[in-house]
């Protein structure tokens, strides 16, 4: 598993969204619980954030550096327009999902963030996800 140690070289961050208690969680819980102290001491300097709310369905984020093409000066009328567009797409592409939907990619001023359910997944599933996430990058 030498991905884990590279984990820093294409992510910025990494967080954890689970309950405390829900069944759903319990893989997330353990994976964290199993996992946590290796990855942090392969990826010292890598912000590994573990977020707990109850009842929220378990995921995984990681949130990779911002993207060159992005950042563009415009005016404010233009700003204006373009929170306008980002709002629809956030509204249309966040709040529409359904339960097959299990990835999701978001842009922000800090970069991309990709995030995946983690609900029903095993602890070696939640692992192979976070592999693929820390291969992928930024394309």
């Amino acid at each position: 598993m030498a991905w884990r140690g590279q984990l820093s070289r294409n992510l910025k961050e990494l967080r954890f969204l689970l309950c405390q208690s829900s069944p759903s969680s319990s893989s997330t819980r353990s994976f964290i619980e199993n996992n946590y102290k290796d990855l942090k001491t392969l990826n010292p300097k890598l912000p590994i954030l573990i977020r707990e709310c109850r009842g929220i369905e378990p995921q995984l984020w990681a949130r990779y550096g911002p993207v060159p093409a992005l950042q563009v000066t415009v005016h404010c009328i233009i700003a204006m327009h373009l929170c306008i567009i980002i709002f629809s797409y956030v509204i249309t592409n966040f709040l529409v999902l359904d339960s097959n939907d299990l990835n999701f990619d978001f842009c922000t001023d800090m970069g991309v963030e990709k995030g995946i359910r983690l609900e029903g997944l095993s602890e070696a599933q939640i692992s192979k996800a976070l592999e693929d996430l820390a291969k992928v990058g930024v394309h």
